[in-house]
């Protein structure tokens, strides 16, 4: 038939479909149209048909009558006529475009965006690498020590209290300390008539009477007041120099093994 040839066309003010219950397989939906074949062209219901059912022809339209409000509820037949595969057509995307800022323009129906076009890289990273020189050759120079033989800190003495009580090599202070075993080795033991006394080691006390073993035979008994400091020198320790070649230069070469896989965000 010609567009020129109207003999067979009719003309109807309304077409109104009604729809007839149409079994197809295990399914019966309600059909609106069917082709020459006897396939569905056009049903709907409640229930979107069954994935690879046949009898539904090519681009078949179901309408889901209950759809939630803000979607189309119409889907269409991607599949063929022997195995049906019914998609929304909300969600019929097409290829995404590319663009020359470096994104690509993607979307479904009636709804497009402008996406950033990335990369996500799997597989490992396979090193090789060339280094030349990687030792330097020279020496460092010791640190030295500029300045006046050591002086006493009275100043900041380390722990300071009133009395002690003495014991061949012993002194035990009268007042309480805290302190780590062996902290004040090498420390010196000051009272204001006796001193200055070299100790050797001291038990470890916490909140407690302090107990020092010293050099040489301990003070006498004394309620006065004491200082254990520690030496203070005066000068200044050079830092130390380096003498030598400087480190050659080295290079790098990586070269990944795996494979990119396009991300859209």
């Amino acid at each position: 038939m010609s567009l020129t040839d109207l003999t067979q066309v009719t003309t109807e003010t309304v077409l109104q479909l009604q729809g007839a219950t149409y079994t197809v397989g295990s399914e019966t939906p309600m059909v609106d149209r069917i082709d020459a074949s006897a396939n569905i062209l056009e049903c709907h219901g409640t229930v979107i048909p069954t994935t690879t059912t046949p009898g539904y022809a090519k681009n078949c339209e179901f309408r889901k009558t209950d759809a939630a409000g803000g979607t189309s509820g119409l889907y269409t037949n991607i599949g063929t006529t022997l195995s049906c595969n019914f998609q929304t057509v909300d969600t019929a995307a097409g290829a995404p475009i590319p663009l020359s800022t470096g994104k690509i323009f993607e979307g479904v129906a009636n709804v497009a965006t402008e996406k950033t076009l990335g990369a996500t890289f799997t597989g490992a990273s396979d090193t090789t690498s060339s280094v030349s020189g990687g030792t330097p050759t020279g020496t460092n120079s010791a640190p030295v020590f500029t300045g006046s033989a050591s002086v006493l800190n009275l100043a900041s003495p380390v722990f300071s209290g009133t009395g002690q009580s003495s014991a061949g090599q012993v002194i035990t202070t009268t007042d309480n300390q805290t302190m780590t075993l062996n902290q004040c080795a090498g420390m010196w033991f000051v009272s204001a008539t006796h001193g200055p006394y070299l100790i050797a080691s001291n038990t470890a006390v916490t909140g407690a009477q302090a107990v020092l073993t010293i050099i040489g035979t301990a003070p006498t008994t004394d309620a006065g007041a004491y200082k254990i400091v520690a030496n203070l020198p005066v000068g200044t320790v050079s830092a130390p120099t380096f003498t030598g070649s400087a480190l050659a230069g080295h290079t790098h070469t990586v070269t990944p093994t795996g494979t990119v896989t396009p991300t859209y965000t």
